[in-house]
């Protein structure tokens, strides 16, 4: 009986040495986490994007579903302004483009109320004035007549 137990004592002994081990092992490398993993951007002060106002008339918007589900509403909102005045007025001599083309996630308490033919300003961010395809849209407002 003594044997017996001294048995069974040495056997789980040695079944936790060889089994628990490897299962730490395995499971401590899907729960690490290292500090580095978090990376922050910030942006410096001598940045050379730009930032205008310009006004003009919609000449073309349109609130599109681009969902992949049923389920789930995504609606994206696509603006083509016909630019009219800039401000700073100094603006327009350097846009190649008398036309900007935008696209962004709908904002349906704003995006709703504007339609072809409105007058609208629109607050513009970009990395310079010469690549209109890298102007994003900031603000957009209508303007009541």
């Amino acid at each position: 009986m003594k044997q017996a137990w001294l048995y069974f004592f040495l056997g789980i002994i040695l079944m936790s040495c060889s089994i628990f081990p490897k299962e730490l092992k395995a499971n401590s490398n899907t729960n690490t986490h290292y500090p580095s993993d978090k990376v922050i951007v910030m942006q410096t002060e001598d940045s050379s994007n730009v930032k205008f106002e310009a006004i003009g008339t919609v000449k073309e918007f349109n609130i599109v579903d681009r969902s992949k589900t049923a389920r789930v509403q995504n609606f994206y909102t696509y603006l083509t302004l016909k630019v009219e005045e800039t401000q700073p007025t100094n603006v327009a001599s350097n846009l190649p483009t008398d036309e900007l083309k935008f696209s962004w996630r709908t904002d349906e308490a704003r995006d709703r109320k504007i339609s072809v033919g409105d007058k609208a300003i629109v607050t513009v961010v970009g990395n310079n004035y010469t690549d209109p395809t890298w102007f994003r849209l900031y603000d957009l407002k209508k303007i009541e007549r």
